[in-house]
């Protein structure tokens, strides 16, 4: 009997296997991208067809390649006839402006074009296949690059089809097993491929077992592996810092704070002290710390594209002396309470310099930082070593008990004019508490520079707009205004791992239409990124800031 063995040609079937697997992969994982949204049984057929007829054909000597691709060229000729020349034409030049992502107006053509395109990509499949045997290393290239878009798409949770992923696996398998093929050197008889081909009835059960096995309706959410990478970052810089600086301990943990403006990802708790803060008297009101500012906003990412002024910070909390002055001069301790505090730096690296609301003045008692103001932010010139002090004294503002909101209401009436004789009394009290003195004209640039810089023109869609009017509903000062916005916001539920952006979102208008109409969830700079734009869209300058926050009567964050 003769063996069977002889009767098939293993290296053309391992060609066929290697190009139905490709073509799968095309179809099925890249056929939303390619056009070929739906995988019906015609396109089946067709890939089948064209796969076997390849094949086929590439298993005839060439006099009957010559036959076939003659009479193939007949058979269009004759069919080019029936139809038309003119209407072959369009359907070719439709078909090449479909794939270019162009609009067609022959509708009824939409099918003709996914069985063209699953066609195409069947027979690119078998001409791959073909390049890649001639070049060994293209089977590597492809296997690596399938595992990494795999990976991809699993940590960034880009949507796959099941039959997509079986492929993709599938070939990946394959790959495995020819690589380990070659490295053990061991065969007992036949050729390589022809025991890949002779191990396909078994591959092709897994595979069966993948496209036809139950899938969860939740995706896994990967939290061991999450957990593992958060270790393995913490360990790395742990040493990182160790190397760096020299220091003795044994572990290290994210600060909670970035200089990005990044919107996406994840976010965790962290319970490790990153600062530590001691004041001069009791905290009695939240303290705010101020690290990063931002002023622009493209959909994605906050930047700050304004210099800014190094006498910002300092003169913000002098404007607010003064407004506590015209309001009620003989009792400014009730509203402002003098505060020293001091920040040292514990489980963090940045070159930021944080700074409560309100700062007088900056010191360090430990060494002398090298710091300026770099778009408006305050930054060491190199990263600031753990354990350094900052002593910051600032004005401490008396929220909860009705003063503020006093303040706050009269800053909102109609503007009344300059008073010099006040301001002079106000750059003297602020003298006395450590800050430097400044005039009615840097007052002036300072007011004119926060309009500028934080109340920039945003454009609303009609939805966002209804939306908003409705928060806003009757209330009058920009206070009230402010209060409405942040209640609503409030009622969104907090996630951590909200997902990322869609990729339309791409300016301001489309991330407000996101977050506030259809995903309806996030953490904190999807909220204070909302709120910023939202205050912009009601004349109120606002901007984007990260830091952190010490809850009320607490010392230690």
């Amino acid at each position: 009997m003769m063996d069977i063995r002889q009767k098939l040609d293993e290296e053309k079937l391992y060609r066929l296997l290697y190009a139905i697997v490709s073509s799968g992969i095309g179809v099925f994982a890249l056929g939303k991208y390619l056009g070929i949204l739906e995988v019906a049984a015609p396109q089946m057929a067709v890939l089948v067809v064209t796969l076997l007829s390849l094949s086929l054909l590439d298993q005839m000597p060439r006099k009957g390649k010559a036959l076939v691709l003659a009479a193939l060229v007949i058979l269009i000729g004759v069919f080019t006839f029936l139809v038309g020349m003119r209407q072959v034409g369009l359907f070719l030049r439709t078909y090449v402006d479909w794939c270019l992502g162009g609009h067609v107006e022959q509708e009824e053509w939409r099918a003709a074009y996914r069985l063209m395109q699953t066609a195409v990509v069947s027979a690119s499949a078998y001409c791959l296949e073909i390049m890649v045997e001639k070049i060994p290393i293209l089977r590597t290239v492809l296997a690596c690059s399938t595992a990494f878009i795999l990976a991809f798409c699993l940590f960034w949770k880009v949507d796959l089809t099941k039959a997509g992923v079986a492929f993709s696996l599938f070939f990946l398998l394959l790959s495995s097993l020819e690589f380990l093929q070659v490295r053990w050197g061991k065969r007992r008889g036949g050729s390589l491929r022809g025991q890949i081909v002779w191990l396909s009835p078994f591959l092709l059960l897994y595979l069966a077992a993948l496209l036809f096995a139950p899938a969860p309706d939740k995706p896994f959410d990967w939290q061991f592996a999450k957990n593992l990478y958060t270790k393995a970052v913490e360990a790395f810089r742990t040493v990182s810092w160790n190397l760096s600086f020299g220091q003795g301990d044994d572990d290290f943990a994210y600060g909670g704070f970035s200089d990005s403006g990044w919107l996406g990802g994840i976010v965790g708790p962290n319970e490790r002290e990153v600062l530590e803060l001691s004041a001069s008297n009791s905290l009695l009101t939240n303290v705010y710390l101020v690290g990063s500012i931002s002023d622009s906003f493209d959909g994605r990412q906050w930047t700050q594209e304004a210099q800014g002024n190094e006498e910002d910070r300092f003169l913000d909390a002098l404007e607010t002396l003064y407004a506590v002055e015209r309001l009620d001069g003989d009792y400014v301790r009730d509203y402002l309470r003098d505060t020293e505090l001091t920040i040292q730096y514990d489980w963090i690296r940045t070159d930021y310099l944080f700074t409560p609301q309100k700062a007088i003045r900056v010191t360090s008692p430990d060494l002398t930082l090298d710091w300026d103001f770099e778009a408006g932010n305050l930054r060491s010139s190199k990263r600031i070593p753990k354990g350094t002090r900052l002593k910051v004294r600032y004005y401490q503002m008396n929220q909860g008990s009705g003063l503020l909101e006093r303040l706050l209401a009269e800053a909102g009436k109609e503007e009344v004019r300059e008073d010099a004789a006040l301001w002079e009394e106000a750059n003297r009290i602020f003298s006395l508490d450590g800050g430097a003195p400044f005039s009615l004209e840097d007052l002036e640039e300072h007011r004119k520079a926060v309009y500028e810089d934080y109340g920039k023109e945003v454009a609303l869609s009609p939805q966002v707009e209804e939306y908003l009017a409705e928060v806003v509903g009757d209330a009058q000062t920009e206070v009230q205004k402010l209060e409405a916005l942040e209640a609503a916001l409030c009622s969104y539920p907090y996630a951590a791992d909200p997902g990322p952006l869609p990729d339309q979102v791409q300016d301001e208008s489309a991330f407000l239409d996101y977050f506030l109409l259809t995903k309806r969830e996030g953490y904190c700079t999807h909220f204070a990124t909302s709120f910023v734009l939202l205050a912009r869209a009601l004349g109120i300058p606002a901007r984007y800031v990260q830091g952190f926050c010490v809850p009320m009567g607490q010392e230690k964050e």
